[in-house]
Formats: structure tokens, sequence, C-alpha cells
């Protein structure tokens, strides 16, 4: 059986964030949850804070610190992970390693949004799979309460579970990736919902197996009962112990339980069927998704060899600019190289936005001879959203350029 590692994510607002603080940090008897047990809640721990926090209050100072704008009542002010994996396997590990998957990931979660934003790591120990909560508060890089840029988008959250994926299994755990909402598009349920299921699934089964008991009980009791023969002027009747036709009246009574009870069995094998044919349904689908995205995979590699030709093209017309303008316009090769990082820059942040203002993008998709120019240009536009915030907030700062786009070649 495949084992997964587990990683979803949830939004709420400041009017939700009381009842999280009450389940995760057990103040008071959840009447929602019944799978705590209560017993092992001492063995509950949070790897960030050494005591209880009162969430509502270090959001806030949170965002008053770092958040220059008033959010709106409605905003989103906490985004909680749930992390976990197989059942299966994350039962069979042993205090330290679950200590280590956990602490992993919370690595990986810093990491990726900023260790300055998490507000707590609950892990519990006190319900049937243990599991760790992670609370961040969503604020950007340039210091905005902006939930939606970190998370809103499917490729962003299939992103997230591959990331996810990569540093859990780089960090010695031997595990699968699992399945996003995002790319099975089924709704994801709770834990506590799935156990509910699953025993109402099992209690109606003990009930059919109780019928064919009584039934099995009931043909014995018959089969056992003595029977004597009526005489020469009595062929049609016969003759039993009192008890024994008492017996008989009961049993009698019982097979009208039967029918019941085989009504039942008749409908459980209906429900059944139908279950397994809408499986089939189901599987004939997922085959033919699959088919497409083979399909839309060899076209991807296709189009994936023509980009790969084009940028060997684009890098050979830039290095040539390079050559014939140092040779035969008698300017040097450093003022070159900085106005290609400019019109690099320039044109990464047309094509794909604001977000590629940033000094990793910088290092990703700018050659390193030409990223002094394009640190120039990065700088100059987060001077200029900066001066935009503070106009939007009636301050009038001395500008520092012109109030024209970045020139290139400054």
């Amino acid at each position: 059986m495949a084992n997964y590692g587990i990683i979803r994510m949830k939004k709420f607002q400041m009017s939700d964030v009381q009842g999280i603080q009450k389940h995760n940090q057990r103040q008071g008897k959840s009447k929602t949850n019944p799978d705590i047990i209560e017993s092992k809640t001492h063995l509950n721990f949070d790897l960030i804070n050494e005591g209880k926090i009162k969430y509502e209050q270090t959001i806030k100072n949170k965002i008053n610190e770092r958040v220059k704008r008033k959010p709106r009542a409605n905003s989103v002010v906490l985004s909680e992970f749930l992390v976990t994996a197989t059942p299966e396997y994350i039962q069979n590990l042993s205090p330290q390693e679950q200590k280590k998957y956990f602490s992993s990931s919370l690595e990986f979660i810093q990491k990726k949004y900023g260790a300055e934003n998490v507000l707590y790591a609950t892990i519990h120990q006190d319900e049937a799979n243990p599991h760790m909560h992670v609370g961040i508060v969503p604020i950007t890089k340039d210091n905005r309460l902006a939930a939606k840029d970190l998370f809103n988008g499917k490729q962003v959250m299939i992103k997230l579970q591959d990331d996810f994926h990569a540093h859990i299994v780089k960090s010695g755990f031997d595990l699968q990736r699992g399945e996003s909402k995002a790319e099975t598009k089924r709704e994801h349920i709770s834990i506590h919902e799935l156990k509910k299921n699953t025993e109402q699934e099992l209690e109606r089964l003990q009930k059919d197996v109780k019928g064919l008991v009584e039934a099995v009980k009931v043909s014995e009791s018959v089969e056992s009962i003595p029977v004597e023969k009526g005489g020469l002027f009595d062929r049609r009747n016969v003759r039993m112990a009192t008890e024994d036709f008492e017996r008989i009246k009961t049993l009698a009574k019982a097979s009208e339980g039967l029918k019941t009870e085989n009504k039942g069995l008749r409908e459980r094998v209906d429900y059944l069927e139908a279950r397994l044919k809408e499986s089939g349904k189901r599987h004939r689908v997922e085959l033919e998704r699959a088919e497409q995205l083979e399909v839309e995979n060899k076209r991807l590699l296709k189009e994936n060899q023509i980009y790969k030709r084009l940028s060997d093209y684009y890098k050979k017309v830039l290095q040539e600019v390079k050559n014939l303008a140092e040779r035969h316009l008698n300017v040097e090769l450093t003022k070159i190289q900085t106005f290609l990082g400019q019109v690099r820059m320039l044109t990464a942040v047309k094509v794909y936005g604001k977000e590629m203002l940033d000094e990793e993008m910088v290092k990703t998709i700018v050659p390193p001879d030409e990223q002094e120019g394009a640190m120039r240009y990065v700088e100059f536009q987060k001077e200029k959203i900066m001066d935009q915030k503070m106009e939007e907030q009636a301050v009038q700062p001395e500008r520092k350029t012109k109030e024209n786009d970045f020139e290139i070649g400054n």
C-alpha cells in the first residue's frame, strides 16, 4: 500500500480565530470532535511556543507592526496548514521520527512563507492519527496582508504539493506525493468525517452478518424438534411436546424478522452494486484523463524543444549585440551588460507582473554579468511602488527620480 505525505491549507477570517485557538490549544471540552482522547492530551506540544498564546492578539500585533494599510473586516488573517501522513506510516514512526517529520515540515513552511509569519505549530497526539496544525499570518514580502497573492490559483497549490513532497523525501522520509484538491477536484473531508463514514459502513455490515447468523440458528432449531406421527385414524396430525410447539411459534415469528433482514440485505447488495458501477465509471474517466494528459505532455515536450531552440538563438543574438556594440560603437562592455540586464527585467515585469521584482528572480533569469543592471531596474521600481503607496496615504515625499518610467541605461 502506498504511503503519502499530506499537507492541506485553509483560510480563516478574524471571526474564526477564537474557535481555531480553542481547538488547537484544547481550551474546554470539544463538542464537535469526539475523537479526542483526553488522557493523551498532555502529549500535545507546540514546536514554536512554550505555552498557550492568544491567537487574535498575536495576529493583530503582527499586522500592526508590518502592514501599513488597515485590513478589511473580511480579510483573511490566518492561513492554517494541516500536516500529517498516511495513518499506517506515521503511526509506526517512533516519537523521535514523528517529531523529525513535523519539524522538517515546519521548516518547509517557514522557508516558503517566512518564519516571521508563522504563529504556531501545534502537534496533536491525542487523536487517532498524529498531525500538526501550522498557522501563518499571510503577509507578503512587500508587507501586505494578501492571502490571495500567496495561495490563489490551481498551479500555486499544485506547486505547494510538489515542493512539500520534494522537501520531505530529501529529509529522509520514503513517501509518495499526495493528490491535491486542485488536481482531483474532490473535496477533502476531515479525519472525523472519514471515521464516522467508516463506522456507519461497519455497523451496516455487522447488522447483515447478524441476520445471517440468526437465520442459521432458526434452521438448526427447527430440524432438532422431535416429532411423533399420528395413529391410524389421525394421519394428518403430528404430536410434539408443548414446549416444542411454543418454540415453533416463536421461530415462526422470528422468520418474519428474517424477511425484514433479507430485505435489508437485498438493499445492501443493490447499494454495493451501485457503488461498484459508479467506481467503474470513475475509473474510465480517470483512464480517459490519463490519455488526455499523455497527449498534452507530448505536446508540451514538443513545445519545450521549440522554446529551447529559440532560447539558444536569442542567447546568441544578445552575445552578438554585445560583440558588435563593443567593436563598432565603441561602447564599454560593462555598459552593454547593464543595458541588457535592464531590458531583461523590464520585459519580465511586462510579461509576468510585479512578482518578478525580486532579487532571487534576477539570479534565476538574468546571466551573472548582466545582474547589476537588472538590480538597478528592480530597485527603481520598488522605490516607485513605495512612493505611490505613500501618495495614497496623503504623504508627499520628495521624489528622487523623474515621474516617467525607468530610463534604460541609467
